[in-house]
């Protein structure tokens, strides 16, 4: 007799065919550290936000400055895009006019001691934490930019028409009172005798389509390079290297413990080490590949105690791919009417004070994303993986005897009916089984649940599901068996 774990874990593999041993599919799952099997964050509301929707369409930026006062930016329902100032009793629009953000990309936003610089793809937004307001950056100096960072007492900023290869930065500025309006003054200034000035990307003459920075360089990523910039006492910033790696997607560079990552220009998810870069993707590279289109893709870092998940989001295709650190890829995905549906996660931002995922959500909310939510405001999140086939080394023909499965319980109604199932199949095609899982009464502590005599085969795959309300965590699952000498 030999027992051997049905490996139900978040590592899908698509790129590798199932009858391979490839798992085809992983939706909505994380691996603890222990190994266990549980839902993916769920969403609820957040304690800094009214609990309904503050905007009559998706939010399409969240942010928390420094001083804990909550932002958020709408999508353009009729040809504005508001600011709102967002407490728990509503939401309230910075004004008309200049206080709305102009453009139409992804905002992105930079914060210094006085103010949230805000791009979206044409005129800088300026928003005033003192008040707060909101009103444009300058008076036609800065650049009409897609991305904007806050460096060296500096903000930094790409220009979207007049010269695509350079990075124009501000004058300095300082401090966090108004007197002179020191704090604010310099960063309104573009103009060369002002102490401002720009570099050029030329590495190679592709366009400059995103920013990111760490506290001593800038990464400045074009469609067929990434060039870093260090800081420079003569230059303002020097050039120090070079990577062979463009960006596809403007909106798909994630920071995370000080390394970047991002979609490059070969379709493929990358992390820059050093000069060079490392394939992360090749599990999914076969979907990514197939995706109609790439350049809308954002993405976002969640982390939860010890749960480190890099997230890219793909709107145009309706589709998440989440990667977690020590486990693997798994798709991310609503459930609605009975299929699947799109990830209701439309923006996000790791709050500074107390490291919550804050959410701007598909239908206008302020929303958390936490694992203490096992649903997304009261829809199912539906759990489901597939393994590959598994012939345990051998093609002689298997007889199992039983699976056993292990569950943390006591928390489930019996009355709602099984929340879980489990089938396999030895063949392509229909599924041979589909098989409920009863996991008790309240209060049950029985930890395992066992099925006997499911068949013979020579190679068989397996899968696992849960999308009820309730807390489950699958522990393990393992299958006993004869091998025919």
């Amino acid at each position: 007799m030999t027992e051997e774990a049905i490996p139900f874990i978040n590592a899908m593999s698509p790129a590798t065919p199932e009858l391979g041993g490839g798992s085809p599919t992983a939706h909505n799952v994380l691996t603890l550290g222990n190994g266990s099997l549980v839902r993916r964050p769920g969403l609820k509301s957040y304690f800094g936000a009214p609990a309904t929707a503050i905007h009559g369409s998706e939010l399409v930026a969240v942010y928390e400055a420094m001083d804990g006062k909550l932002f958020a930016v709408g999508r353009d329902d009729g040809g504005q895009r508001p600011i709102y100032h967002v407490t728990p009793g509503g939401a309230v629009s910075l004004g008309v006019g200049e206080a709305f953000l102009t453009g139409t990309l992804r905002p992105v936003i930079a914060e210094t001691e006085m103010i949230l610089a805000i791009a979206g793809g044409y005129e800088i937004e300026m928003v005033i934490l003192g008040w707060p307001s909101a009103q444009r950056l300058s008076a036609g100096d800065s650049p009409k930019a897609s991305h904007v960072l806050a460096n060296k007492l500096r903000l930094v900023a790409n220009d979207m028409l007049t010269d695509r290869t350079i990075v124009q930065y501000s004058a300095i500025a300082s401090g966090d009172t108004f007197p002179g309006m020191g704090g604010i003054t310099g960063h309104t200034q573009w103009y060369l005798n002002a102490g401002a000035g720009y570099f050029t990307a030329e590495a190679r003459p592709d366009p400059v389509v995103a920013l990111a920075d760490t506290s001593g360089e800038i990464l400045v990523f074009g469609t067929s390079t990434v060039q870093v910039y260090a800081a420079d006492e003569t230059l303002v910033w020097a050039p120090v290297g070079t990577i062979e790696a463009g960006c596809a997607a403007p909106y798909s560079v994630i920071k995370h413990r000080g390394l970047f990552f991002w979609l490059d220009h070969r379709r493929r998810f990358v992390v820059g080490e050093g000069t060079s870069v490392k394939e992360i993707s090749q599990p999914i590279q076969s979907e990514l590949d197939a995706l109609a289109s790439i350049d809308d893709c954002w993405g976002f870092t969640f982390q939860e105690r010890n749960v480190v998940c890099l997230v890219w989001v793909f709107p145009a295709a309706g589709v998440a791919y989440a990667f977690q650190e020590g486990a693997g890829w798994s798709r991310w995905t609503g459930w609605t009417a009975g299929n699947w549906s799109p990830l209701m996660v439309a923006c996000h931002h790791q709050r500074f004070a107390g490291a919550e995922n804050i959410v701007g959500t598909t239908d206008g909310r302020v929303s958390l994303l936490t694992l203490t939510a096992n649903d997304d405001h009261g829809a199912p999140i539906r759990a489901y993986v597939e393994t590959g086939y598994n012939d345990h080394g051998t093609s002689r023909r298997k007889h199992t005897e039983s699976v056993s499965f292990r569950f943390r319980r006591g928390e489930v109604a019996s009355a709602t009916g099984p929340q879980a199932y489990f089938g396999f199949r030895d063949r392509p095609g229909a599924w041979a089984a589909r098989i409920p899982i009863d996991l008790g009464a309240t209060g049950d502590t029985e930890v395992v649940v066992q099925f006997f005599s499911l068949g013979s085969y020579r190679t068989r795959q397996w899968f696992f599901e849960f999308s009820g309300s309730e807390r489950i965590e699958l522990l393990g699952a393992t299958e006993t068996f004869d091998v025919d000498p």
